[in-house]
């Protein structure tokens, strides 16, 4: 802004030119006004502000320009508005601020309460939601801005969304001129963009706001730690030192804070721990005055002006001398102590729908090293087939820095369909006078070739099928299962129900196994089904998929109060109030409202992944355990619906019918609101909106009958309380914490009228995989219902760790009355495969009522770090220390223990100890060559002893007279065990059931152990179940697939002698067989699939 000649907008050119090679211009003439470049006059002003960038997509530099008479937090002869670029690369041309095709965003500036107080960078651009389009952020008094673009194909000044930032608190300047200079970047790596913010006032800080990849952000204080450098009216965000992290450059104005103007910068030192990324602050000139007399800065800019590959700043002093200065970035010689490369999508284009890759091989690798000394030099190389989530390929040291072909292969731990590398090049510190944070060396990375495996659509299954009964209108009883599964590539979500009522089996004393229905994609159902008179009731994704978007009924939550939520229709009626909330990328609410419905999707049920399916019926609990008023409840809702619930990633939990297959209706936690814009994607080159699968809702409900408040009423009431983990479902910090990993609970009393409760999270919060076990405790005096859960697996870079607590909460408000953290065992050195897993409890607790009183009395749960918990929980709680705790078995190799413990009491003698149950192993980072087992453990209050186990004795270290079988090398227990008549079920397998790769899941071999936990005529506790045709025992029983699903125990059933016990499977693949065992005798085997885990229905 050329004030001094009719107060004209002028561009400034570079001309910048060095013919000779010696780094220095030719003739001294670098900026220069170009006087036949004025885009606007007569722009009389105070203070000003200016960001530049391409916000239509048409090639061509745009500029914002904002601009008031006065410093004041009013409005003055002000000025806001975007020029749109009419000319071409070489030759722009520009009209008046109010003239078309610029947008004046005057009013809606002020309509919003936008202000610019003191000449400084105010606004910023950058494309913070990754759509292609770039938006706008403008800091204002205590409050950062947010002027989301709505894209090309929208671009009007209408469709521009102003909204504040969403984030957990403003910038607390609240005092002088308020926050006067804003930036962004992707500063910790993670793949969005984060916010600082600074104020030419006094301030001690910056203020940093981490993206939680939703688009909401948390608060941190960028401490600036010398006096002298405070005031920040400029920044500049840019990779200074190219080693691959983007740093923050500040100058200082003179007059507000009482200090001269300097320059400093913070280098980006990679991921933090207390904050989301390290720092390293350096005011620069000896923190000595920057510019000449009168020493003021304004506002700045950074550009490579010379061309040689670094950024350069351009620092400009408005308010009195008007002059433009350059500072040079001149690149030491030497080197950074990290940097960083990364690939663009080596793939191509495959077809989301038919395609994903699931593993890479790096065919050709080429590395060296310069400098004096290869010493401390390494380059770890990481692989990703998504662009966002990477996994180690392998890191090279020192000597390894060399050439290599037709290396490793690797095994995808995500979904993706896309191809990239990343490299990582470090180096050691070098003491030298001159530089800080320096080397003499540094790795060298000149050429990488991959390649990669790709694997076409199937039907696959994670879950066990759910068994139910009801009579239909002509009083028939009807026999289903309901079994869960996924389409994938495409991620299309499937529920089916079979009618097995009239099923044909043959009733023997042998066990009998038969084929259900298995997958043919080639068949219009989809199914093959095999076992005679069995047919598919309903299809729950077909149905929907018929069914009209806008005829679903689909809820949402909104906050109440504290943790507290209350209901709130998903539908475009609300677009007003889930607008700030969803942050669509092109600012169409509507239009994402009606996608998440499934308007414009090819299929609308999400993928059911590791959510199995829940059925709730009648309210069906002892009434004299329950306790008072619990009769009259169960009566009020005798006759009470079943429906079945399972969460999808589609963003929902569901609730169909279990008679009809009609989907009741669907909710959407509050803290997942701001993450559903992902499955919503846009090409950043076309601008076309399509699905893109995300996780949601992909862990297993719990359901209990309660006695709590759940309407904050201040009346207790007895209802039917739903609580589900979201398990790698990760929301947004927008509904509290720092994680984005929730539980979420619902009053499903009344299936017509369900109601939100609470979502919880905590900062030690990992991945919600461990299903809640609800029981009632007494707390502080009083009758309290409670829900336990462990943690899960750390999802967070950085910020400490998560996963490593226990938590129990008040079932009624989410409080957080008791929790204990686990502490860390290194394996990196015990393991073969040099892994150190990271603590965590993503297992599901057990709870005991060794009184028969209807309390829990014990909780039992596993850690990763091979440790087996127990929780006295029978005294009153007022304080932590009034529940005792201590690890009652742990693992000589701390394999870990995943699976949820099996408890089982002797009914028929009285004071019965508790006997628990578990395995180790289930972990695909476990080693495949480890020896792990199965124990059983006698828990007698004060003391606890191994019964027997099933493992290598001399490996344990136990009683060798206590062994009831080996395990081979790299059979792991994943399942949860199970107890029914009298034996004890877990199943192993070996490998991977994780991977992404579906074949890996399929190869190898699963088994099922059947053990007696109480001696039966001639049996011997411990000893196997299992009985071939010829009547010998077998120790276990081979398996033909491995399975991550659960085994459903089902009816009893019989005629004449024989009484016969019913045992349904879902295998991987979705197959789902029948086994028919002898209850309470020896089993005769005729052929077997496999078992993941027995759940007693």
């Amino acid at each position: 802004l050329d004030i001094g000649n009719n107060n004209r907008l002028i561009l400034i050119r570079n001309y910048y030119e060095d013919r000779n090679g010696d780094n220095v211009d030719d003739d001294g003439v670098i900026f220069q006004i170009d006087t036949r470049e004025v885009y606007d006059t007569g722009m009389t002003c105070g203070p000003a502000t200016i960001t530049t960038a391409d916000y239509n997509n048409d090639g061509l530099m745009d500029f914002f320009f904002m601009k008031n008479n006065s410093d004041q937090f009013g409005y003055s002869g002000f000025v806001a508005a975007m020029y749109i670029n009419r000319g071409n690369a070489r030759n722009p041309n520009f009209r008046r601020y109010n003239q078309s095709p610029n947008l004046n965003f005057t009013s809606r500036f002020q309509q919003a309460g936008i202000y610019i107080n003191w000449a400084a960078d105010h606004l910023c651009s950058v494309d913070i939601d990754s759509d292609g389009d770039v938006d706008v952020l403008a800091i204002s008094q205590d409050k950062i801005f947010l002027i989301r673009n709505p894209g090309e194909d929208n671009f009007n000044l209408n469709n521009f969304e102003i909204s504040e930032l969403n984030y957990d608190q403003r910038t607390g300047f609240t005092t002088g001129r308020g926050g006067s200079s804003v930036d962004a970047g992707d500063f910790d790596g993670d793949g969005d963009v984060d916010v600082i913010g600074g104020t030419v006032n006094d301030y001690h800080y910056l203020v940093y706001y981490d993206n939680d990849g939703t688009g909401n952000f948390v608060r941190y204080e960028l401490e600036i730690p010398n006096d002298e450098a405070t005031g920040t009216v400029a920044t500049c965000v840019a990779d200074f030192n190219q080693d691959g992290r983007l740093d923050i450059f500040g100058a200082t104005d003179r007059w507000n804070a009482g200090n001269e103007a300097h320059m400093w910068i913070f280098k980006n030192l990679g991921v933090g721990v207390e904050m989301p990324v390290n720092w390293s602050f350096n005011c620069l000139n000896n923190c000595q005055a920057i510019l000449p007399d009168p020493h003021d800065v304004d506002m700045s800019a950074s550009l490579d002006y010379d061309g040689d590959g670094d950024m350069d700043i351009i620092l400009a002093d408005a308010n009195n001398s008007g002059d433009y200065y350059l500072v040079v970035n001149e690149i030491a010689s030497v080197y950074a102590l990290q940097g960083e490369a990364r690939s663009t999508n080596v793939v191509g284009d495959l077809d989301p729908e038919r395609y994903a890759v699931t593993k890479v091989t790096v065919s050709r690798l080429q590395m060296g090293w310069t400098g004096r000394s290869r010493v401390g030099l390494s380059i770890d190389l990481f692989v990703s087939n998504n662009g966002s989530e990477w996994d180690l390929y392998d890191t090279y040291l020192e000597n390894e820095l060399t050439n290599y072909t037709n290396l490793h292969q690797h095994n995808f731990l995500h979904f993706g369909v896309q191809l990239y590398w990343r490299a990582v090049l470090n180096a050691q510190e070098d003491v030298m006078a001159e530089y800080d944070d320096a080397s003499y060396d540094t790795p060298l990375l000149s050429e990488i070739q991959l390649e990669y495996v790709f694997v076409e659509r199937r039907e696959y299954s994670r879950t066990s099928v759910a068994a139910a009964s009801f009579y239909d209108d002509d009083s028939n009883r009807k026999k289903v299962l309901i079994g869960a599964s996924f389409y994938y590539p495409g991620w299309q979500g499937q529920l089916r129900a079979y009618d097995i009522t009239s099923m044909s089996s043959t009733s023997s004393a042998s066990s009998q196994i038969e084929t259900i229905t298995r997958p043919d994609i080639t068949s219009e159902t989809g199914r093959e089904i095999v076992a005679e008179n069995v047919d598919i009731l309903w299809d729950a994704g077909e149905l929907l998929n018929n069914r009209s978007a806008a005829d679903r009924v689909i809820y949402t939550a909104v906050p109440s109060s504290g943790v507290r939520r209350s209901r709130l229709d998903f539908t475009t009626s609300n677009a007003g109030v889930l607008g700030p909330l969803l942050q669509d990328y092109n600012n169409n609410t509507s239009g994402l409202i009606d996608f998440i419905r499934g308007d414009g999707r090819d299929w609308k049920l999400g993928d059911i992944n590791h959510s199995n399916p829940v059925v709730v019926g009648p309210p069906s609990g002892n009434a004299s355990l329950k306790g008072d008023g619990y009769a009259d409840f169960a009566e009020t809702w005798e006759d009470r619906e079943k429906y079945v619930y399972v969460g999808a990633n589609d963003g929902m939990i569901h609730c169909f019918s279990v008679e009809t297959g009609e989907e009741k209706w669907a909710f959407v936690p509050y803290n997942l609101l701001p993450k559903l814009r992902n499955m919503w994607g846009v090409d950043a080159a076309t601008g076309a909106r399509y699905f893109s699968r995300d996780e949601y809702v992909d862990s297993t409900p719990s359901v209990e009958d309660v006695y709590i408040d759940a309407d904050g009423d201040r009346n207790q009431e007895w209802i039917t309380m739903l609580v589900c983990g979201q398990g790698p479902g990760q929301g947004s910090t927008l509904a509290g914490g720092t994680t984005g990993n929730f539980y979420f609970a619902l009053d499903i009393t009344n299936p017509d009228d369900p109601q939100p409760i609470w979502e919880y999270t905590h900062s030690s919060m990992g991945e919600t995989y461990s299903v809640p076990a609800i029981g009632k405790i007494s707390y502080r005096g009083n009758i309290t219902w409670a829900v336990f859960m462990g943690s899960g697996y750390d999802n967070i870079v950085g910020g400490g760790v998560q996963g490593h607590r226990f938590f129990t909460l008040r079932a009624d408000d989410a409080r957080l009355i008791y929790n204990f953290t686990v502490g860390n065992v290194n394996t990196r050195r015990r393991w073969s495969n040099g892994v150190d897993l990271s603590r965590s409890l993503p297992g599901s607790p057990s709870i005991v009522d060794t009184d028969n009183d209807g309390d829990a009395d014990r909780v039992y749960i596993g850690d990763t770090e091979g440790r087996l918990w127990k929780i006295d929980v029978s005294d009153n709680l007022r304080r932590a220390s009034d529940w005792k705790r201590k690890t009652i078995y742990t693992d000589r190799d701390n394999y870990p223990i995943i699976t949820k413990p099996a408890v089982w009491m002797d009914a028929s003698v009285d004071g019965s100890p508790p006997r628990i149950y578990f395995g180790t192993g289930g972990d695909d980072n476990a080693p495949n060559d480890g020896l792990y087992s199965f124990i059983a453990l006698i828990d007698y209050g004060n003391n606890e002893e191994v019964e027997w186990f099933v493992g290598d004795a001399d490996n344990l270290r136990l009683d060798e007279d206590l062994d009831k079988g080996d395990l081979a090398a790299g059979e792991k227990i994943w399942a949860d065990p199970q107890v029914a008549n009298n034996v004890v079920y877990f199943s192993t397998l070996f490998g991977s059931i994780e991977s992404v790769d579906p074949c890996e899941n399929l190869a190898g071999e699963g088994k099922l152990y059947g053990r007696y936990v109480k001696q039966i005529g001639g049996s011997i506790v411990g000893s196997s179940s299992f009985a071939g045709s010829s009547g010998t025992t077998l120790e276990h029983l081979d398996l033909e697939i491995k399975t991550r699903a659960a085994v459903t125990i089902g009816e009893q059933s019989g005629t004449g002698g024989t009484r016969t016990q019913e045992v349904f499977i879902q295998e991987y693949d979705s197959t789902i067989q029948q086994l028919k065992l002898p209850a309470g005798a020896v089993l005769r085997v005729r052929s077997w699939r496999e078992v993941y885990r027995i759940i007693k229905k």
